[in-house]
C-alpha cells in the first residue's frame, strides 16, 4: 500500500551569486572546443532518470548518444553502430552489464572502451570491473568532472 509523507523545510536565501552556472558554461564552452571530431556514445542503463542525466550531460557537450536499458540490447546496439564509447551501468534486467562487456569484448573482439557507469562502489567492485573486460569505472551519482575525464581518455577530450 505504501506510505505518504510531508514536510516542510525552511531555507535562509543566499545572497551571494553562485558562479556555479558560469563556470558550467566555460567548462562545455572547453570540452566543446577541445572535441577533435563527432562523437557518439552509448548509455546502457535500465533507470530511466540515469539515462536522461547520463544524455543531458553528453548533450551539453555535443556528444551524440544512443539509450538502451538492458545488456541485450547494448550487445545489439554495440554491433551494429560505430560508438566511441560505451556507459555501461552493471545491474540490469535480462543480460547485466559485467555477461554484456564479456560478450561484447571476449565473443566478438569490440575494441569500443567501455566505462562501468554503475552504484556499486564498494571494495574491490572496481578491479571485478576491469577484469570483466570494461576500460574504466564511474561510480554514481555521476560527477560531470569525472566523466569528462574518464571520456577524455577515450575520445580525443584533452585534460581541462
Amino acid at each position: 500500500q505504501g506510505s505518504v509523507f510531508f514536510f516542510e523545510l525552511e531555507f535562509e536565501k543566499c545572497n551571494e551569486k553562485s558562479n556555479h552556472t558560469s563556470e558550467n558554461k566555460s567548462i562545455n564552452k572547453v570540452i566543446s572546443e577541445k572535441i577533435n571530431k563527432k562523437v557518439k556514445v552509448l548509455i546502457v542503463d535500465d533507470y530511466e532518470f540515469n539515462q536522461i542525466l547520463a544524455g543531458e550531460i553528453l548533450k551539453s557537450f555535443g556528444i551524440e548518444f544512443d539509450i538502451c536499458d538492458d545488456g541485450e540490447k547494448a550487445v545489439e546496439f554495440a554491433l551494429k553502430n560505430n560508438y566511441d564509447a560505451i556507459l555501461m551501468d552493471v545491474n540490469m534486467p535480462i543480460l547485466n552489464g559485467l555477461k554484456a562487456t564479456q560478450i561484447l569484448k571476449n565473443t566478438h573482439h569490440l575494441k569500443t572502451p567501455i566505462i562501468a557507469l554503475t552504484a556499486n562502489a564498494i571494495a574491490g567492485d572496481k578491479e571485478k570491473f576491469l577484469q570483466a573486460g570494461m576500460d574504466d569505472y564511474i561510480s554514481k551519482p555521476i560527477e560531470i568532472d569525472i566523466l569528462v575525464k574518464v571520456l577524455g581518455k577515450y575520445i580525443s577530450i584533452n585534460e581541462i
